[in-house]
């Protein structure tokens, strides 16, 4: 069990490093800031989100009433500040693979 455990820090502690990396050599290797984007706004070539591992189906959750809300959400943002990508990844369903045809009319929305 301690090797799992292992695996997964340092998984999250690749990605984490990554993420800032990579948001960093994106900005043309200048610290960035929530005002400096906010204030540039209006210079955004592409704006996306990302959803993961919502696990549909998964015992003892509300994945019906997570999945809603994650959509919901999602749909709020054209109103705002409209969205170029929506990109759903990792585990999507749980266990079941004919759980991805209860899913779907869910993120169609």
């Amino acid at each position: 069990m301690e090797a799992k455990h292992n695996n997964r820090n340092s998984r999250r502690k690749f990605l984490k490093g990554f993420a800032l990396s990579s948001a960093y050599l994106i900005a043309g290797g200048q610290f960035i800031s929530a005002t400096s984007i906010f204030s540039n706004r209006k210079n955004v070539v592409l704006r996306f989100a990302v959803g993961s591992d919502s696990h549909y189906g998964q015992p003892n959750t509300e994945f019906d009433q997570f999945i809603t809300t994650f959509v919901s959400h999602i749909n709020t943002f054209p109103k705002e500040l409209p969205l170029d990508v929506c990109v759903l990844n990792g585990d999507l369903i749980h266990d079941k693979p004919e759980l991805m045809l209860q899913l779907k009319p869910h993120v169609e929305k």
